[in-house]
């Protein structure tokens, strides 16, 4: 009997243990599955918020209404690039394993369901899109930044996530795999949260945040004005690397220049963007909305974020706000300016013009002034004598446009291309050159031969 009662403790000791380990082991391997497929895993998986919202049918869809199926839900705008590079994967996903237990779930963030609608008929879009037009759901969801994707299991928990636009091809070959590996740890009861309650994200996985201000708020024509946009976020500065704001300026007003600054304090990162603008009418001017790119460790594409702009209000001149003695000064010095022109127009003589630069000639200076600049270590130099010498021969060219690609994220970013990259570059600039002096050759070759024959 005695005997028979040890058996029957290590038989429920070894039960309890398969109990408490099985999980663990299968949400191990499933972290594994998802890096492979390109996806973050969430551990531990955290229930999703369930939500109700209108689709482009002019019906309402929840998202309860999944459970028992996987669900891969993804936000997106269609003023969104990487958002719409993602649409023609995520489509072949939808076809392919829609009837395999996955369906996939858009939310747009846009406020007009009009541009919804077109956006997705006109990309032939199959899978369900519903319509966020307030942001309730995305502030939910922590989808302050574009395109955000999380993979929920079929009991309403979410394993997995990611950040930027995505390649879905390498999901579909494991889609089984994730799906079995999964079946271990599932439950048939719905772990959904309440309509649109904040979901639980673990710590570290924040998006950066943004805000802006014009310094100062008003000013008179020709007066100049600094936008500034702080970027903003926990962690390691080297989470992400935040490419300048784009800001699509109303007619009317022109920028300057740019400047970035970068701090740390108390494990908060801040990068701030002082943008230079000048009015040269008097009026409003709304720089809303303002978009905000980063890329995130490890991704390939850009995050998009929007932030609301400022306003900036221009007043008309008035003769009040300038002192009597500038006044003078100013009539001073423009009847000298005007007696030095005609002066100046009388004794004017037949100038000559510059001899003109051989081809080539400013080409092979920046070639040589580039070269100097990337073995200082200067690479920001570099791009910036090169660019603008090939931009004048060929704006569309291949290395001009990576050049171009280089600029701001070498200059603001961090970035540093690679030494085979920054070679190939010079490779092609010179061979550039080379055919611009064969043209210059060839022309003094023909110049030669038509004087001859006269």
């Amino acid at each position: 009997m005695r005997f028979r009662g040890k058996a029957y403790l290590v038989n429920a000791i070894l039960l309890a243990c398969l109990l408490v380990w099985a999980p663990l082991v299968a949400a191990q391997d499933l972290s594994e599955v998802l890096r492979s497929a390109g996806l973050s895993p969430l551990q531990p998986a955290t229930p999703a918020s369930d939500f109700t919202l209108p689709n482009i049918d002019g019906g309402e869809q929840s998202l309860s209404e999944m459970h028992g199926k996987w669900v891969l839900l993804t936000f997106f705008a269609t003023w969104c690039g990487p958002c719409a590079s993602e649409m023609p994967s995520l489509q072949d996903l939808h076809r392919s394993l829609a009837d395999e237990g996955l369906v996939v779930m858009a939310v747009s963030t846009d406020r007009s369901s009009s541009q919804v609608v077109d956006y997705i008929r006109n990309r032939a879009l199959t899978f369900p899109v519903l319509l966020d037009s307030e942001g309730r759901v995305a502030r939910a969801y922590g989808a302050s930044a574009i395109p955000l994707s999380y993979l929920i299991d079929p009991s309403g928990l979410m394993v997995g996530m990611a950040r930027g636009a995505h390649d879905w091809g390498g999901f579909k070959l494991l889609f089984d795999e994730i799906a079995s590996t999964s079946a271990a740890g599932s439950t048939t009861s719905s772990a959904y949260r309440p309509q649109a309650e904040p979901v639980e994200l673990p710590d570290g996985i924040e998006p950066p945040t943004a805000q802006a201000s014009l310094q100062p708020q008003q000013v008179r024509p020709g007066q100049k004005v600094v936008l500034k946009v702080e970027v903003h976020w926990n962690g390691d500065i080297r989470d992400y690397s935040v490419l300048p704001p784009k800001v699509d300026l109303p007619e009317g007003l022109e920028q300057t220049g740019t400047s970035a600054s970068s701090d740390s304090l108390g494990g908060r990162q801040l990068i701030v963007y002082e943008i230079g603008l000048l009015a040269r009418q008097e009026g409003d001017y709304s720089l809303d909305p303002l978009e905000v790119r980063y890329l995130p460790y490890g991704s390939k594409e850009p995050l998009v974020a929007r932030v609301q702009g400022p306003t900036l209000e221009v007043l008309k001149h008035s003769w009040h706000d300038v002192a009597p003695w500038t006044l003078l000064l100013g009539c001073t010095l423009s009847l000298a300016v005007l007696l030095g022109v005609v002066l100046l127009l009388r004794r004017r003589q037949t100038s000559t013009s510059p001899p003109p630069t051989e081809p080539g000639q400013e080409l092979k200076a920046a070639i040589h002034e580039a070269h100097a600049r990337r073995v200082a270590g200067d690479i920001d130099g570099f791009v910036s004598v090169l660019l603008p010498a090939l931009s004048g021969i060929d704006a569309d060219s291949t290395t001009t446009g990576i050049l171009r690609q280089w600029r701001d994220r070498v200059r603001y970013g961090g970035f540093a291309p690679s030494a085979q990259d920054l070679d190939q570059v010079e490779r092609q600039a010179r061979q550039v050159l080379k055919v611009l002096l064969a043209s210059r050759d060839s022309s003094k070759e023909q110049s030669f031969s038509h004087e001859q024959e006269d």
